[in-house]
Order: structure tokens, then sequence, then C-alpha cells
């Protein structure tokens, strides 16, 4: 670029620039000059009603177990007490992953029928999902995660093989802590875990990831690490209809009030 065509560029944005150039060098003013088109990037976007900057808080969602005296309360089958699910990454020769209803004796005792089977059962923090969200979910590349094939054994012993149980075998340490509430009496700075009673995502760590990496992920450094739910898959989640799951807005969450209906 000649000083000419410098000056020019400068003039174009804003005749107050034209002073840098005569004051700083050449960098400096290819400096100012990058700062000044963000800023005028981020004024469009704001008279244009849209975001300046993405609030991850707004963007994602808890996944939880749904209310109610009804909910399926899926546990890992003895069959699969024994694997490294949840732990590491699975060895899918080891077969696949069976659950069952966690209170089937109890259940059974009292001639109660947890049926229609829910399309997503959620195991502790864990997702079992149907084949289409499955299908949905490959497109992308998200990191850390595996689909393991899983049958649900009913109340009954009746088998529901087709379902595939998410494996988070690595987690997103995306906790903002200054930002978080912390039950601090209960959490190990030093450890980076923490008892989270209100979550806050770093947009600095998830900003270094790619969108379609992070669609889903386990949140790190939580004692309780929830799976994180984009906005995106969450409407895919709703427009297909699937029961089973509930999600609340990150901003909106806070631990112990999803038990209050």
């Amino acid at each position: 670029m000649h000083d000419s065509d410098l000056i020019g560029k400068v003039g174009s944005l804003d005749t107050y620039f034209k002073k840098f150039y005569i004051a700083l060098n050449r960098k400096v003013v290819m400096n100012e000059i990058l700062k000044c088109e963000n800023h005028f990037r981020e004024t469009k976007l704001h008279a244009e009603g849209g975001p300046i900057m993405t609030d991850y808080n707004d963007q994602y969602y808890v996944s939880l177990i749904p209310e109610g005296d009804e909910v399926l309360f899926p546990k890992l089958h003895k069959r699969s007490a024994r694997s490294r699910y949840r732990i590491q990454k699975y060895d899918i020769s080891q077969g696949p992953l069976f659950f069952e209803n966690c209170w089937r004796e109890e259940d059974r005792k009292m001639g109660v029928k947890r049926d229609p089977l829910p399309d997503i059962l959620v195991e502790g923090s864990e997702l079992i999902i149907p084949p289409v969200l499955k299908e949905y979910l490959q497109k992308f590349p998200i990191d850390g995660m595996q689909f393991v094939h899983s049958i649900y054994i009913d109340d009954y012993d009746k088998w529901h093989e087709n379902r595939w149980a998410i494996n988070f075998y690595q987690r997103i340490a995306a906790l903002d802590v200054d930002n978080c509430k912390i039950e601090w009496e209960f959490s190990n700075p030093t450890q980076n875990e923490y008892t989270v009673e209100r979550f806050s995502l770093s947009r600095k760590v998830l900003d270094e990831i790619p969108e379609e990496s992070r669609l889903v992920f386990k949140i790190g450094q939580s004692r309780k690490s929830y799976v994180m739910v984009h906005e995106r898959v969450k409407d895919f989640i709703e427009q297909a209809g699937f029961t089973g799951l509930r999600l609340i807005k990150v901003s909106e969450f806070e631990e112990g009030r999803q038990f209050k209906g």
C-alpha cells in the first residue's frame, strides 16, 4: 500500500485519523484503521439490531431430566456395571451398553408402568438418544464424544434396542468462574473443582472452539458436570417433538430450583 492510498483509506473512514499518519508510523496507522473498521462494523450491527458479542449464557441450555412423579430414572444394568462408560472413551468391542429402570423392583411391586418410553433418557447427566438425533449430531465434528449403541431393558424384560448413549470422554473447562455463583465451602479451587449454583460460560474459551465442534458438550470444572446444549440442537429437538428432556437456558438456571417446579 502506498502512503497516498493509506491516507485516502484513513480519510474515507474518519478525517480525524489523518492526524495519526503525521504523528505515527505506518504500522500504528494500520492498527488504527483496523480498530476503526471494527468499530464501524459493530456500530452497524447494533443499528440493525444484531448482536455485538455472543452471550453464551443465552445460547446454551442445561440438559435435565423432566419434572413429574412419572419420570423414568434409568441406570446402568448389571450387564454394564463394570464398563468404563462416562470415565473414558468406551471400547466399542465390549458391545452395547445396557440400562434399566432405577426403581424397577419397586415399580413392579406397586404395579407402576412407565409407558411409553421417552424418546430421550437422562441417566445422571448422560443422554441416551434416538437414532434421528444421533444422525443429526453426527453431521458435526463435535469434540470429545462418541455414540455407544445402547439397550434399555424395561420392567417386563422387553429390550428396546434403538438407542444411543452419548459418551463424553472429554469435558470443556468453559466456566467463567468469576461470574459463576459458587458454593465455596464445597469447592476446591486448587484442583479447579467447583460446586456451582449458577453457571456462567467463558466467552474466551468458547470463542476459540468452532461452533460446530461444541454444539453439545459436558462442562468441566464443575462437580456436577451437566451436558450443555446449543440452541441449534435445542431447536432440532423441539421441532422433532422428542420427549424425555428438559432444557433450561444457562442464564436462567440455578442449582436446586429445577426440582421446585
